[in-house]
């Protein structure tokens, strides 16, 4: 007990919101941080960083500014152009889930109706259903959205694609050696719903997909004006 003055025994302080809600929103804080440490390790694979030297780099670092230099580290490599067009589309959707993400763990869950706000008991939480909704910490920014009126449905749709994103995400944080073991493993184990495990568990659309070389550049036609103007430059 770090504050001296809490008192010894327990009340239940009642947060009035159903626990459903709770769980569901507890359930996308905890793949949100696989996603964000999957995002670290990503960049430090393509920016040559050891998972010794990686912290060191980028433990201050915002995942939006480390997935924007990872792009920019593979607009660099022609070699990798499917890695980054692979990467492009899963950071958008990154950045989309982090924002209704955000919303769910850091904006403030209140009841909007009650006969007794800001209630007190003891060991007797509140019965029945409420009426709750999330709204912009008065500390934010003033543009975007003020409330946002979502449910325990909705954060888990939230979740299921959170997790999916995380599995997606996981092919990219190992060598292309060691992934193409693990999904041959995999392979072996069979196929449901139509898929293979290995693109259940360990999915990598981009592996076998040969890098689109760089059209060459054309070079510009010279105008009849300016093939004159040779012609009479070597006469003189």
């Amino acid at each position: 007990m770090t504050l001296s003055d809490r008192p010894p025994f327990i009340l239940y302080w009642e947060i009035g919101l159903p626990g459903e809600l709770l769980q569901a929103i507890g359930k996308l804080a905890v793949i949100s941080a696989h996603i964000e440490e999957y995002i670290h390790q990503i960049y430090w694979r393509h920016a040559g960083l050891s998972t010794k030297n990686g912290p060191i780099v980028t433990e201050f670092i915002s995942t939006k500014r480390l997935m924007e230099d990872t792009l920019k580290f593979l607009a660099n490599n022609p070699n990798r152009a499917h890695i980054l067009e692979d990467l492009e589309i899963l950071f958008r959707e990154a950045e989309n889930i982090n924002t209704k993400r955000n919303q769910c763990v850091h904006w403030i869950w209140m009841i909007l109706a009650t006969e007794k706000p800001d209630t007190v008991t003891i060991n007797q939480p509140q019965s029945g259903p409420v009426n709750y909704r999330a709204s912009r910490p008065v500390y934010k920014g003033r543009k975007g959205a003020l409330h946002t009126d979502l449910k325990p449905a909705d954060i888990e749709a939230i979740y299921n694609d959170a997790q999916w994103l995380k599995t997606r995400l996981a092919a990219h944080t190992i060598s292309e050696k060691t992934l193409r073991r693990r999904r041959a493993a995999l392979d072996r184990e069979g196929v449901t719903g139509g898929r293979s495990f290995a693109d259940l568990f360990l999915p990598a659309p981009w592996l076998d997909k040969p890098p689109q070389p760089k059209p060459k550049p054309i070079a510009p036609r010279r105008t009849t004006k300016a093939r004159q103007s040779r012609r009479g430059s070597s006469q003189g």
